[in-house]
């Protein structure tokens, strides 16, 4: 578990682009909070910002059932926090870099999916945040126009 953690840190520094591994275009968020993340980052998996959980700013550290009943009543800034516009903002420039025929693994939290589900699924970022969230092991989008938007 040490060589784990401290490739972890070594790797939740990067900030460069996405890269190929095996055929996939990988990119993980920052500290992933999991145990396949944690075996992805160790064995060379790459850590891509921009695929990062919101930042909740003052409500960082709050019960994930309260960040979800606040997220429904807006998607405006966190108190010292970002909007969920500003996540999509930020997840765009990883999907521009997606070639067509590519695929993608992401290991991510709530917010990569909402801006998975606007940039990929053609939601709009009220709908995304308002449709009922069931946790499964993954979802499957495909590029199309709507990520060229």
């Amino acid at each position: 578990m040490q060589r784990i953690s401290r490739e972890r840190k070594e790797t939740t520094r990067c900030r460069s682009p996405s890269r190929e591994r095996n055929g996939y275009k990988v990119g993980i968020g920052p500290r992933p909070a999991n145990a396949p993340a944690e075996i992805a980052i160790a064995t060379g998996f790459h850590v891509d910002a921009r695929l990062r959980e919101q930042d909740y700013g003052e409500r960082t550290g709050a019960p994930s059932a309260e960040i979800e009943t606040e997220r429904l009543e807006t998607v405006d800034t966190f108190p010292g926090g970002e909007s969920l516009r500003d996540v999509v903002e930020r997840m765009r420039s990883f999907v521009d870099e997606l070639a067509q025929d590519q695929r993608v693994l992401v290991i991510g939290h709530r917010a990569t999916k909402i801006g998975f589900d606007v940039l990929l699924g053609g939601m709009t970022l009220e709908d995304a945040v308002t449709a009922e969230h069931v946790w499964r092991p993954g979802w499957a989008y495909e590029l199309g126009a709507q990520s060229r938007q």
